[in-house]
């Protein structure tokens, strides 16, 4: 889940976490931190999930390149 939405959604205090997320690209990604025990519903069915929260930067070569 991106920062902006867990923002947007005000939901609980962020839990801190040693996690290294190895991309595509061979770079990593540091989590901003984890959020437990999140409903999530798909129809009628009710999922408690876990997010792990990352920042996304965009550069605006890389915005340019998607909406063309």
């Amino acid at each position: 889940m991106p920062l902006s939405i867990y923002k947007d959604l005000n939901l609980e205090p962020l839990k801190e976490t040693n996690v290294i997320i190895q991309l595509v690209d061979r770079s990593n990604s540091y989590p901003e931190g984890v959020v437990k025990d999140v409903l999530i519903r798909v129809n009628k069915l009710i999922f408690p999930l876990i997010f792990t929260l990352l920042t996304w930067m965009m550069s605006l070569l890389q915005i340019q390149l998607i909406y063309c």
